[in-house]
């Protein structure tokens, strides 16, 4: 994910946000420290996310789970794959289709 972050970094069209949703803040923290020092895209933490309302609305069974938001909020896909070409191929799609 953060290679695609990275890749969208300076696109104003693109937003990569990455939710934890752990239950310790702290080794949260951590983790991000060690694997994004760069701070590429948005990191946001939801304690116990998975077991809260947030995990309930957004129907978070498993850990990760990547969405596809447009920039009027509206869910356009919530079961993409892990971060691959077809990924980064819908993102590009995606963006197309968004007028600046």
């Amino acid at each position: 994910m953060l290679e695609i972050a990275k890749k969208y970094e300076d696109n104003p069209k693109v937003a990569i946000l990455m939710i934890s949703i752990d239950s310790s803040k702290e080794k949260w923290f951590d983790y991000i420290q060690k694997t994004n020092p760069q701070n590429y895209g948005v990191e946001l933490h939801i304690p116990d996310g998975m077991n809260s309302e947030f995990g309930d609305r957004y129907l978070i069974k498993s850990i990760p789970k990547y969405f596809l938001i447009d920039p009027e909020g509206i869910i356009l896909s919530s079961d993409l794959m892990e971060p691959s070409i077809g990924m980064d191929q819908l993102i590009e799609r995606e963006i197309g289709k968004i007028a600046f």
